[in-house]
């Protein structure tokens, strides 16, 4: 089994989202886009460990605002689903 199909493989295992055009300069959700400015700025402000940069085809940064924007799009389909059942966390 080569690496793509063991990533795969434990995607899907795992309920994972698939990211379409991965790491790619794209629209973010704006929560997205602001988290990323305040991770980046206290990361640079503390060393720059990560040495987070965003604008370009696969730059760490753009990558981390793809996996935000899974995760508040994910946050709010399960906020829609709750709201729809009227329960609430």
């Amino acid at each position: 089994m080569d690496k793509h199909e063991y990533f795969e493989k434990y995607r899907k295992a795992h309920d994972l989202p698939e990211i379409k055009d991965f790491g790619m300069a794209k629209e973010h959700d704006p929560r997205s886009v602001e988290l990323f400015g305040y991770i980046s700025e206290v990361d640079y402000g503390n060393g720059d460990y990560f040495c987070f940069k965003s604008g370009g085809d696969g730059d760490n940064g753009e990558i981390l605002m793809d996996l935000l924007d899974c995760f508040f799009k994910n946050k709010d389909k399960l906020e829609s689903v709750e709201q729809g059942l009227g329960t609430e966390r």
